[in-house]
């Protein structure tokens, strides 16, 4: 009997690979879930990397992505097949932990993701400036005695070129 498998990503498909599914539809090479879904029969066991992988990505709201998600499962349920996700966990006994699982990834998707992954590059939020720090910076950005705006900046601490120009417009 053949093992068939559902990836997002090709680590996905990797680790799918290794636990022993033979034949893998893969999402990024345009295979869809519906190509999958077609394959399940009554009783067979199928890998998936996890369950949130089922719901549409496209979706916008984490609302829709749950729905998209039941509505699979519904169809899964219906024909009987069960799937196995990376951690061995089966819909037919586990069913339970992986939706909770499931649910908490796409209700939790994107939020502090960028800060997670810029932390160490970004600066943080912008400074406010004090109307004293804005009246001195202002003569030193419209001084004639630096001929340009990187000249200017550099005896600006704390102010940035895009900063420089919200707040105290063009130079002279």
């Amino acid at each position: 009997m053949r093992r068939r498998a559902f990836a997002v990503t090709e680590a996905q498909a990797a680790d799918l690979m290794r636990r022993g599914y033979d034949t893998i539809y893969r999402a990024s090479e345009g295979e869809s879930l519906d190509d999958f879904l077609q394959t399940l029969r009554a009783g067979g066991v199928y890998g998936i990397a996890s369950l949130d992988q089922l719901a549409d990505r496209k979706a916008k709201h984490s609302r829709l992505r749950r729905r998209s998600l039941f509505s699979v499962l519904r169809k899964v349920c219906a024909i009987g097949a069960i799937l196995e996700d990376s951690k061995g966990r089966r819909t037919d006994r586990d069913k339970i932990e992986m939706v909770e699982e499931a649910i908490e990834i796409l209700t939790d998707k994107g939020r502090g993701r960028h800060s997670a992954r810029n932390g160490r590059k970004s600066k943080g939020r912008p400074p406010e400036y004090t109307p004293e720090e804005i009246e001195k910076a202002r003569l030193v950005w419209q001084s004639r005695k630096y001929a340009t705006a990187t000249e200017a900046l550099k005896h600006m601490p704390g102010w940035t070129r895009g900063s420089a120009y919200r707040i105290l417009q063009a130079r002279d």
